[in-house]
């Protein structure tokens, strides 16, 4: 959009023009009730999550921020209503970008240029307060302290799994990452936490006794029945321990736990509205017809069902390959696989180099941090079948053609910048 070419792509983490730029705009996000939500990994499934479930209980649409984005920037601005998922117009989108223009010339030259995702947050809370909304949920793009949602009020935080990932920006190590992910919590604001490694557990404990912040865990708040293709059942349990069960679309053992965190960040906006029959069967309707692009998303392709993840860290990698053995236990699986520069690739090929893949197709994202394929192929020991090919497309087609020849399961992961351009190629039709 030529609107974005006045901000800087640059990505410098910092509030100090994200007030002001908020204050020139008449502070829209003041009219918002907001849940912001940090982490590693499942952010975006959460927010999601989150977002459809406060539709349903809600008489106006709740406003979805969310980062980064498959196909289309409109992506990560969305509006809900009764569970359905509207993007933002390019038209409105536009418009929105052109106030915030205005109010960054405005602003001291001294704080520096306003960024893209700066500008991106702030159109989001413009767009969500002109669009009328009560709740609006913001996913944090990185770390926390120093993103630009951590500028807008939130009511509810939560905190998704910690782990590595960023460690040029956040720190090498986990305490130092989870440091900065809990310093969203606000004073005496409730914290939903998903499951954590006990350093990172140990700093939001820390944070949240420090600001008199309320944790509440979501580990024994949910109980897995069964996963299936078509779905995952499983009960939730209310704070009054009494047991719901449910549906869950999504597919994916952590998908779970991410719609516990969801229902539980709903239950603190509409309390016994959620437990009771009327309130279940409204919950429940959602969660059964949840669908989120891009995670263990199982689409029709030219020769059979494909999978997409955009798992590329390494806890996120290991969690895609239990969920294929998880889903797909006795299928054999071809892989299409690419990724970026500054992710942690070295852990990622000695785990891909683990799972019995028939054999895996290396290709470069569509992104100026894409790694090599030459550098990502050395190393790879050559235990099963590798292909190169740094162009996506032509290594979507070699990997289409191994997997029909073989009969079998096509896993397209990796790289945001790899999973989109190939789910819109596809047409990502289910």
């Amino acid at each position: 959009m030529r609107k974005l070419r006045a901000f800087d792509n640059s990505w410098r983490l910092g509030l100090e023009r994200m007030y002001p730029l908020l204050a020139g705009l008449g502070n829209p996000e003041r009219s918002l009730r907001i849940v912001q939500v940090a982490g590693t990994n499942g952010k975006g499934s959460v927010a999601y999550l989150t977002a459809g479930l406060l539709s349903q209980f809600t008489n106006g649409a709740v406003g979805l921020y969310t980062s980064p984005h498959l196909e289309r920037l409109t992506e990560r601005f969305q509006l809900l209503a009764c569970g359905k998922r509207r993007e933002i117009t390019e038209a409105d989108l536009a418009q929105a970008l052109e106030q915030v223009k205005k109010a960054a010339q405005e602003l001291d030259p001294a704080l520096g240029p306003v960024t893209e995702f700066e500008a991106w947050t702030a159109a989001a809370a413009l767009l969500f307060a002109e669009a009328g909304v009560e709740y609006a949920v913001f996913e944090v793009g990185l770390g926390g302290r120093l993103d630009a949602t951590t500028a807008l009020p939130a009511e509810v935080a939560v905190l998704t799994s910690i782990s590595y990932d960023h460690q040029d920006r956040l720190g090498p190590d986990l305490t130092g990452i989870a440091r900065e992910k809990a310093a969203i919590i606000r004073e005496g604001q409730p914290v939903v936490v998903l499951n954590q490694d006990d350093a990172a557990l140990a700093v939001i404990e820390k944070t949240a006794a420090e600001k008199k912040a309320r944790i509440h865990p979501v580990k024994d708040r949910f109980q897995v029945h069964r996963y299936r293709p078509e779905g995952t059942s499983f009960t939730w349990f209310s704070s009054d321990l009494s047991p719901h069960r449910f549906q869950l679309g999504l597919l994916g053992k952590q998908q779970v736990q991410n719609a516990a965190a969801a229902l539980l960040v709903l239950e603190h906006f509409v309390g016994s509205a959620l437990v009771g029959p009327e309130g279940e069967a409204k919950a429940g309707a959602f969660l059964a017809s949840a669908s989120w692009p891009g995670r263990f998303e199982v689409i029709s392709g030219r020769n059979g069902p494909l999978v997409l993840d955009v798992g590329h860290n390494p806890q996120a990698l290991m969690g895609f390959l239990e969920n294929l053995d998880l889903y797909f236990p006795d299928r054999p699986k071809w892989g299409l696989f690419g990724t970026l520069v500054d992710k942690d690739y070295r852990t990622a090929a000695a785990l891909l180099e683990s799972y019995p893949f028939e054999g895996l197709v290396l290709t470069e994202p569509v992104s100026p941090r894409r790694l090599p394929v030459a550098e990502l192929t050395e190393l790879f020991t050559g235990r099963y079948r590798l292909k190169c090919e740094p162009d996506w497309r032509q290594a979507l087609e070699i990997a289409q053609e191994a997997a029909k020849a073989e009969g079998a399961l096509l896993c397209v992961f990796g790289s945001f910048f790899l999973v989109g351009p190939v789910r819109a190629s596809l047409g990502a039709v289910k």
